[in-house]
């Protein structure tokens, strides 16, 4: 036998109906009220998530400078997704816009040599 579960929405008028309900052959249970202590603290335990356009974007580099490009990214506020290892190092980032346009400007200003820079899909990026 099933049980439908229904909010509460009127606490007079659902006492009813929740028994008119069951002599009707429904087995119907009216949930109890949501207290206003319930709902602040599931808010204050809540995560707020912010998020900016920006990209995903492949990074090759030499070996040598994946140090120095994983503290450059980390100051920068710049999330590494992934690191393959093959010829040369690839790097997959999460960048926003607005960094994205200085990373292009100043990136081999840096102590790393970047050897290519494509990006690879546009998306919303947390901050």
């Amino acid at each position: 036998q099933w049980t439908i579960l229904c909010p509460q929405m009127s606490p007079i008028h659902f006492q009813f109906i929740e028994k008119a309900m069951q002599e009707s052959g429904y087995n119907l249970k009216v949930l109890p009220s949501v207290d206003s202590g319930a709902v602040e603290a599931a808010l204050e335990k809540a995560q707020i998530i912010q998020k900016a356009k920006g990209y995903e974007a492949k990074i090759q580099i030499e070996y040598n400078y994946l140090e120095p490009l994983k503290y450059y990214l980390e100051k920068m506020g710049i999330r590494i997704i992934k690191i393959e290892y093959l010829e040369q190092i690839e790097v997959v980032i999460e960048i926003i816009e607005e960094a994205s346009k200085h990373f292009n400007n100043n990136y081999n200003n840096n102590n790393f040599k970047i050897s290519k820079y494509d990006i690879i899909k546009e998306k919303f990026v947390e901050i």
